[in-house]
This record gives structure tokens, C-alpha cells and sequence, in this order.
């Protein structure tokens, strides 16, 4: 089977049109938080286009769940003032997450993940649970017909060279090929470097860590569970 690539917000809207999967891919590190939380036992990550929309949700599944939900979210990769936690998947360990519900609001995919909404089915990707992706898409994909698009979030609307080989990455595995290497792209990648800037260094070597989860976030209802 072959997987397409698309870009942005706009390519995961095309493609969710057509009734396609949709991976969305956010590498530093929207899609390994995700990943991260679900896998240290959080019940649910909300994605939230904006801060408004994040602390809307916040206060709705409060009140569904008893309280026990996480406001996180960044822009320009630091912590949104008044938010419990910012974007590093570092800070989600099973005592902060498990049995909880994160919100969570981004820079970049979150606001993708709102245009892929309209997809049958719509899975986080990274590195980190890359092959067990791959193996979920092509699964269904046999199974319903249906075609896979993977979508590189990119930064700010502008290509990133780490969500790019990520997408390359899954792509080339669910079409059972040999994937490209990637370490080297995604630790000298801009997003890298703004992240080391910030002190987030760990972060990004975290992040390009390659098929070390089996833990696959999808969108059920407007919000990532595992699969």
C-alpha cells in the first residue's frame, strides 16, 4: 500500500475531506506528549486550537471528571502563564497523568488536529511510537479501504525538517521500505535549537528516540486515547 505526505493544517483538511486516515505528526513535541501522557496512564488528552478553547474545555471536563483534568500548553515553546504544565513530555510522568485528562493547546498541532477532525479515524504520530503507527494504519487502512495520509505539522506554517522525516519515517513503514535516517535531521533541526535555547535540550533528545512506545493516540470524540 502506498501513504501519501501532506503539510499543515490545510493538507490535513484535504485529506480528512476525502475520508482519509490522518497521521498528524508534531515531533518537537506536540504528537510525543501526546504519545507520552497516554502511555504514563492519562486517561485523555483534549487538543484546543487556542488558550480560550483550553481553558473552556478545562472547566467542561472538570466538571464531567470530577476535577481531575491537566491544563497544559505552550506558545513559542515556553509555558502558557496560569496553565498546571507547558509542552515538555518530560513533565507528564505517571504521577502527574495517571487517571487524569490533559487539555492541551500548542503552537502547531493542535491547531492541525482541528482540520483533521473530520477524518474517520485521526492518529498522533512521532518517532517514538512510529512503527506501531505504521502497523495501526496499515491495519485499518486493509480493513476499510481506506487511504493514509501522513501530515507534517510544521512550524508556525513554514516546513520543519523533523516533522518531515518523522512523516517519511512512518510513511515508509507502512509501506513496509527501509525508512530514512533521522537523528541527525531532527537534532540539528531549527525547532531543536530554539528548544536547546530554551532549556529544553532533553526534550529534543527524547523526542528523536525511534520505536520505543507502542502506545498509539487516537481521536475519539475530540480527544486522544489510546487505541
Amino acid at each position: 500500500m502506498i501513504a501519501r505526505l501532506a503539510f499543515s493544517s490545510e493538507g490535513a483538511l484535504r485529506a480528512a475531506m476525502k475520508g482519509h486516515t490522518v497521521i498528524v505528526i508534531d515531533t518537537l513535541r506536540a504528537s510525543t506528549t501526546v504519545t507520552t501522557i497516554l502511555e504514563n496512564g492519562g486517561v485523555g488528552v483534549a487538543p484546543a486550537a487556542t488558550v480560550e478553547e483550553a481553558r473552556s474545555k478545562a472547566r467542561e471536563l472538570s466538571g464531567a471528571f470530577g476535577g481531575d483534568v491537566i491544563l497544559a500548553g505552550e506558545r513559542g515553546g515556553l509555558r502558557i502563564p496560569g496553565f498546571n504544565f507547558g509542552n515538555s513530555p518530560l513533565e507528564f510522568t505517571r504521577e502527574v497523568v495517571e487517571g487524569k485528562i490533559v487539555v492541551l493547546t500548542t503552537t502547531n498541532f493542535t491547531k492541525v488536529v482541528q482540520q483533521a477532525m473530520r477524518a474517520p479515524l485521526v492518529i498522533a504520530g512521532c518517532l517514538r511510537n512510529a512503527e506501531a503507527v505504521a502497523s495501526l494504519a496499515r491495519r485499518e487502512s486493509l480493513r476499510s479501504g481506506r487511504k493514509v495520509t501522513v501530515v507534517h505539522s510544521g512550524r508556525r506554517g513554514e516546513f520543519s525538517p523533523e516533522d518531515y522525516v518523522t512523516a517519511c519515517v512512518i510513511k515508509c513503514l507502512i509501506e513496509g521500505v527501509e525508512p530514512p535516517s533521522h537523528e541527525e535531521c531532527v537534532l540539528n533541526s531549527p525547532s531543536a535549537k530554539n528548544l536547546a535555547e530554551l532549556g529544553f535540550w532533553e526534550d529534543v533528545k527524547y523526542c528523536s528516540q525511534l520505536n520505543v512506545s507502542v502506545t498509539v493516540p487516537i481521536l475519539r470524540n475530540g480527544i486522544f486515547v489510546k487505541s
